[in-house]
């Protein structure tokens, strides 16, 4: 493992970075290949259990990542557990962000120069602060409400990429956790997530969404977050069975 530390402090980058290609070329100098490895060694990424317990919020955010619309499942799912939530929590409202609808802009080099200024003391200058401004304007509206549910669907045992781009526009030093101590500033929220996997993985060894949704969201602030597997999709004979069955899953979380 090579680890690269103070990458904010652009004056001394280049030193860092002649340091570390140093290092990894001693190492791939000595590597020697290990065909008996294996891809996934057994081990399960334990999820952290919630160390906060929140209220069912009246301000919902439903952010979908499947493009399949009707065929999805995580949104099938998603879709029934927000019409009870709805029918339970009093004056509850939900807005509904697709993010296969419209393609969020990319986190472009003028981004990153922006989101590491404040560590150096910079100034956000020129094109750089328009660029921000987009970020900023995203987090603005992700901070308005008080309840996430995202449906995700399973893409190479990870979460799709246009989930993961709307994630890395959200996790912003001194927006949504302060850049000191880690701890996140959107506390006293609560998200759900409702995964979909056309095999098994959901919940066993091979499962990375999951721990991954729960720890980047915990950074955050937001660490009251369940978990509904929708395992099996690729069975189309019972996709409606699986479907029902995670629908009252969610549905007991409420």
């Amino acid at each position: 493992e090579v680890a690269l530390n103070n990458a904010a402090n652009y004056e001394t980058l280049s030193t860092s970075l002649e340091e570390k290609y140093r290092e990894v070329t001693t190492i791939a100098k000595s590597f020697v290949r290990n065909p008996n490895a294996k891809l996934f060694p057994g081990i399960k990424i334990p999820i952290q259990p919630s160390s906060e317990k929140v209220s069912n919020g009246k301000k919902v955010l439903h952010v979908i990542s499947s493009p399949l619309g009707d065929w999805s499942a995580s949104r099938a799912v998603a879709n029934q557990f927000l019409e009870e939530y709805q029918k339970r929590v009093e004056g509850a409202t939900v807005k509904t962000l697709d993010l296969t609808a419209d393609q969020l802009a990319p986190f472009n080099a003028l981004r990153v120069q922006a989101k590491f200024a404040p560590y150096t003391n910079q100034e956000i200058k020129g094109l750089a602060k328009s660029e921000w401004e987009y970020t900023l304007e995203l987090i603005k509206d992700f901070k308005e409400y008080d309840t996430y549910v995202f449906s995700v669907p399973v893409w190479n045992w990870g979460i799709p990429n246009h989930l993961k781009l709307y994630i890395d526009h959200l996790v912003q030093p001194f927006q949504t956790f302060d850049a000191q101590t880690y701890s996140g500033l959107l506390s006293g929220k609560k998200a759900f997530v409702i995964s979909a996997a056309a095999g098994p993985t959901l919940g066993g060894e091979r499962d990375i969404t999951s721990p991954y949704m729960s720890a980047v969201l915990g950074l955050m602030g937001i660490k009251d977050v369940s978990h509904v597997y929708v395992n099996g999709t690729a069975d189309q004979e019972k996709k409606g069975e699986i479907i029902g069955a995670a629908s009252q899953e969610a549905i007991a979380l409420i």
